[in-house]
C-alpha cells in the first residue's frame, strides 16, 4: 500500500502532555478536538494542541502501538497553526521505540515544523531516510516539542500518513477511496475495481469498474523549483521539483440492467464533476472530466458502446530522493519550506 493513514495522531484519546524532563504532567499544553471546522480530509475533524507562553521544553506525546514504517519513505503531517513558523522554528517532531527511545544514544532523529500561519492547511513532508533501523521498524511514540515558547500558538492536525511515493499508486488507491462503497444498490454497497491495463475485466456484478487509458508528460507543467525541507537543529535537506504528467482513466458502471447501471451513473457524475480536485497522499490534484478518446466507439470493434466517464488527473512524480541535510549559514531572516502548488 502506497499509503497508510496513521489515525493515532488525530485522535484525542492517548496525548500526553508533560514537562520537559518527560515524566511531570505540564498544564502548558491542552489537547483538544474540533468537530466542527473544515477540513482538508472532509471529515471535519482535527486535533489541537495549544501551547502557552510559559510551554519552552514542553512535550505533547503520542504512544503509538510498535509501528513498523520499514515500507514507507516518509510521513505527511497536514497543519494549520496560527503562528507562522517563518521567522524561526517553534515545534519539532521526535520519534522513537522501545529499543531506542527519543534522545538515547544513537536517536537523534528530528525535525523541525515549518507551519504557515493564518488560515491555511499545510502538507508537511519529513523523510524517515536517516531514522534509525531500531526506531522505523517499531515506533512506539512520536513527539511534538516545544522549542520556542516566545509567545502563545496552537496547531491542528487534521491528518497523518505513512507514504511511499508513487505517482499512479497514490493516484489510483486516492480513485478507489473516492469510489469504493460510496453508493449502493438495493441496500448494498458496491465497491470499485481497479482494472489492470490490458487486463481481464471484473468479475463482480454489479461494480465500477475503473479502466487506465493514457498517461503523458506535461513538461509545461514542469516548472517548480526544488524546495528546502527536512528542517534540523542545523540544516536542511533540498527536495527537487516534480514532473507533471496527466493520467487518463475510463470509469464505467457495470450492473446487470440498464437501471442500476443509470443508478451508478448518476452517483458517478456527482461524485466527478468536470472540474475539481482529488485527494492523493494529502496533496490536491486537478481532476476533470473529459470527452472519449476516438478509438472508443469504433463501430467495427464495439458496435455497442459503452457508456463510460472518461477524466483526467494532473499528477506529480518525484523523480529524486532530497539531497543531504546542507549546513545553515549565517542568519535566516526568510524560510522557504512550502511544496510547490501540485495540481
Amino acid at each position: 500500500m502506497p499509503s497508510l493513514t496513521l489515525a493515532a495522531f488525530t485522535q484525542l484519546a492517548g496525548w500526553q502532555t508533560l514537562q520537559g524532563d518527560g515524566v511531570t504532567p505540564s498544564a502548558q499544553i491542552a489537547v483538544a478536538e474540533d468537530l466542527v471546522g473544515d477540513t482538508p480530509s472532509g471529515d471535519h475533524r482535527s486535533l489541537t494542541l495549544a501551547y502557552t507562553a510559559a510551554s519552552l521544553d514542553h512535550i505533547a506525546r503520542r504512544p503509538l502501538a510498535a509501528l513498523d514504517l520499514d515500507d514507507y519513505d516518509e510521513l505527511r503531517l497536514v497543519l494549520r497553526g496560527d503562528r507562522s513558523s517563518a521567522p524561526a522554528f517553534y515545534l519539532e517532531l521526535r520519534l522513537g521505540s522501545v529499543a531506542l527511545p527519543i534522545g538515547a544514544p544513537g536517536n537523534t532523529w528530528h525535525r523541525r515544523v515549518p507551519v504557515g500561519g493564518g488560515a491555511g492547511w499545510d502538507v508537511v513532508r519529513f523523510s524517515l531516510a536517516d531514522l534509525p533501523a531500531a526506531v522505523r521498524g517499531a515506533v512506539t511514540v512520536a513527539q511534538l516539542h516545544c522549542i520556542d515558547a516566545g509567545q502563545g500558538y496552537s496547531v491542528a492536525i487534521d491528518e497523518a500518513l505513512a507514504v511511499r511515493p508513487s505517482m499512479l499508486a497514490d493516484l489510483e488507491q486516492a480513485l478507489l477511496a473516492r469510489l469504493h462503497e460510496r453508493t449502493s444498490l438495493g441496500g448494498t454497497p458496491v465497491p470499485a475495481e481497479l482494472v489492470s491495463a490490458g487486463g481481464p475485466w471484473p468479475a463482480t456484478t454489479p461494480c465500477i469498474a475503473i479502466v487506465p487509458m493514457d498517461v503523458r508528460n506535461l513538461a509545461e507543467r514542469s516548472i517548480g523549483s526544488a524546495q528546502r525541507c527536512d528542517f534540523v537543529a542545523d540544516g536542511y535537506r533540498v527536495r527537487p521539483a516534480p514532473t507533471a504528467f496527466e493520467a487518463a482513466y475510463a470509469i464505467e458502471a457495470v450492473a446487470a440492467d440498464r437501471i442500476d447501471q443509470g443508478a451508478l451513473m448518476d452517483f458517478l457524475l456527482r461524485e466527478i464533476a468536470p472540474r475539481g480536485a482529488l485527494r492523493v497522499a494529502a496533496h490536491p490534484w486537478s481532476i476533470e472530466t473529459q470527452t472519449p478518446p476516438t478509438y472508443e466507439y469504433n463501430p467495427h470493434l464495439d458496435p455497442a458502446p459503452r457508456q463510460r466517464l472518461y477524466c483526467r488527473v494532473y499528477a506529480w512524480q518525484d523523480h529524486d530522493a532530497p539531497s543531504s541535510v546542507q549546513p545553515v549559514l549565517g542568519v535566516v531572516n526568510h524560510i522557504d519550506w512550502k511544496e510547490s502548488g501540485h495540481g
